[in-house]
């Protein structure tokens, strides 16, 4: 499973959140910044890391962690023109 970590102390956070993983069909699951296990999965993962939305990604068990401009880029190649575009509208 993919994660799109996101504070869940912000309302328009949330709801883009929510969003994202409906459209996403699967694909990822929203995580809140604020659950202390994804705060330990970070910190494995990305010593040093920032408050900010992220993608966790998984391959052959090792954990990639995208943010920014990367994150925006992987999460369009995986979603595809479409879903991103729904995204994008708001058009979930």
């Amino acid at each position: 499973m993919n994660y799109l970590l996101f504070d869940s102390e912000c309302a328009k956070c949330g709801n883009l959140a929510r969003t994202v993983e409906q459209v996403a069909g699967g694909w990822l699951e929203s995580r809140s910044l604020h659950d202390p296990s994804v705060q330990e999965l970070l910190s494995e993962a990305k010593p040093g890391w920032t408050w900010r939305p992220m993608l966790v990604t998984f391959r052959n068990g090792r954990a990639r962690v995208y943010s920014g401009t990367l994150m925006v880029v992987r999460m369009g190649v995986a979603l595809g023109p479409v879903k991103s575009f729904r995204i994008l509208t708001g058009a979930a």
